[in-house]
């Protein structure tokens, strides 16, 4: 369900422009994806289109050989947004949409980048 407190807490967040987590005492409790995006317009459909993308890596129970110590298994770069969106006891969500005049992504500067930041709940 939409949560207004993550929403709030994702905005905060989105509006400093930090290509980062956080803020840190908030990522003990809540799961977080972001996504950023500069140049033409793409809806935020698009700007969550790659966590879910990232669902062909992930194996769920994971293969025989890596049974029991692993009960699921990404063999891809990452899952960790895929699993967060579809996480089973996380049932609260609340997002954020901002414009950055300049934003720092791996040292180097985005100008207009449309910055999303989701927040879920529990993490």
């Amino acid at each position: 369900v939409w949560d207004e407190r993550l929403a709030r807490s994702a905005e905060a967040w989105a509006t400093q422009c930090i290509w980062a987590h956080g803020p840190s005492q908030l990522m003990r409790y809540v799961g977080q994806n972001l996504s950023i995006h500069s140049g033409r317009y793409r809806s935020v459909v698009d700007l969550v289109k790659s966590w879910s993308e990232e669902k062909r890596h992930y194996s769920f129970p994971a293969p025989r050989d890596c049974q029991p110590r692993c009960p699921w298994r990404c063999s891809g770069p990452v899952c960790s947004h895929y699993t967060q969106m579809v996480w089973a006891s996380s049932n609260r969500l609340g997002c954020a949409i901002h414009t950055c005049g300049s934003i720092n992504i791996w040292g180097n500067t985005w100008h207009h980048a449309v910055y999303l930041v989701c927040n879920y709940a529990i993490k």
